[in-house]
């Protein structure tokens, strides 16, 4: 038997290292990486049986998307989103997923749309949970504070500026005179010290020509930085899940109301988090755990421990695959 993970078809812009760290949560429970399946174009595979964690975001090419007989699923963390929903609902896609349920769903949305069709789902919660195998000892001592892609669904001026065709289409729509918006909002929400010492990251980076060994690479670099961090406050779900399992205090700020796209992701996972809501039209925020004014480098709330139910179960599912093959 062979085995795989999935790789990801780039933006023509960008890249998103979100993706590669769930690839990596998932090459843990595999004796070896034979392959790196598209998960674009799983419909069109034709090698050799092979065995592939399904965990993560589903799909652009959502009208191709039930993969090729010869690939073993065991679907866990799985999430389809809002733009998918009409394919997945068509008789061919219910059909295979019913063949391989249980359907460990990502969130609530995929599990209440999965079980309207008759699919036998349940909600696992994120595969990135289980990637305290990344953990510093208790003796490394943290250095930083870091701001990851917050606001990142602002309009970003230096996004526009390496794009000439973007940075015209921003004119075009009225992005480019928006962009303001974005500091006045991190002005609200951190404080002036802790705009000043923050590390900038981002986990969706201009596309650099990397190939995708390359790029799960840069993302166990950045997992490397998250683990040793002081503070981690962010925007990206993807940076917040492995926070909590690296044992990094992390605060996630929503910022979606109103985007059903994006909200669809989050039902029964922003309990996970420390988690501030902030509202885009009046700068307004508020938050589930002990917020003074503004977030500093010294806030180092805990996070909540509520995760860890979902652990044991993920490992101990994805273990049973590899070693019997029995999803269930």
């Amino acid at each position: 038997m062979k085995y795989a993970v999935l790789s990801y078809i780039e933006g023509r812009n960008t890249y998103n290292l979100g993706d590669h760290v769930q690839s990596i949560a998932a090459s843990r429970f595999l004796p070896r990486v034979d392959f790196h399946l598209n998960r674009e174009e799983l419909a069109y595979y034709d090698g050799p049986p092979v065995k592939l964690i399904m965990n993560g975001w589903f799909v652009h090419n959502s009208a191709d998307w039930v993969p090729a007989p010869a690939i073993t699923p065991l679907f866990v963390s799985f999430h389809i989103n809002e733009l998918a929903k009409k394919d997945f609902s068509s008789p061919q896609s219910i059909a295979y997923l019913k063949r391989h349920e249980p359907i460990g769903c990502r969130d609530l949305g995929t599990v209440n749309f999965l079980r309207s069709h008759g699919v036998d789902a349940y909600f696992s919660g994120c595969l990135t949970l289980t990637l305290d195998w990344l953990r510093e000892p208790e003796s490394v001592e943290r250095d930083g504070v870091y701001e990851v892609d917050l606001f990142y669904r602002y309009p970003h001026l230096p996004t526009y500026l390496r794009d000439w065709r973007l940075f015209l289409r921003s004119i075009q729509h009225g992005w480019l005179f928006k962009t303001g918006k974005r500091q006045w909002h991190r002005s609200r929400l951190l404080s002036h010290i802790f705009r000043r010492c923050s590390r900038q990251r981002t986990q969706e980076p201009w596309n650099d020509g990397l190939d995708n060994p390359s790029k799960m690479l840069k993302a166990r670099r950045l997992l490397k930085e998250y683990a040793t961090a002081e503070l981690v406050v962010t925007s990206r779900i993807h940076c917040a899940l492995p926070c909590l399992a690296l044992g990094t205090p992390v605060i996630f700020v929503d910022t979606f109301a109103g985007d059903p796209v994006s909200n669809c992701r989050f039902g029964g996972m922003l309990e996970l988090f420390n988690v501030v809501r902030f509202d885009s039209k009046t700068g307004r925020f508020s938050a589930n755990f002990e917020m003074n004014k503004k977030i500093t480098p010294y806030l180092s709330p805990r996070n909540p421990d509520t995760y860890k139910r979902l652990v044991p179960p993920l490992i101990e599912r994805c273990e049973r695959f590899i070693t019997d093959g029995n999803p269930g």
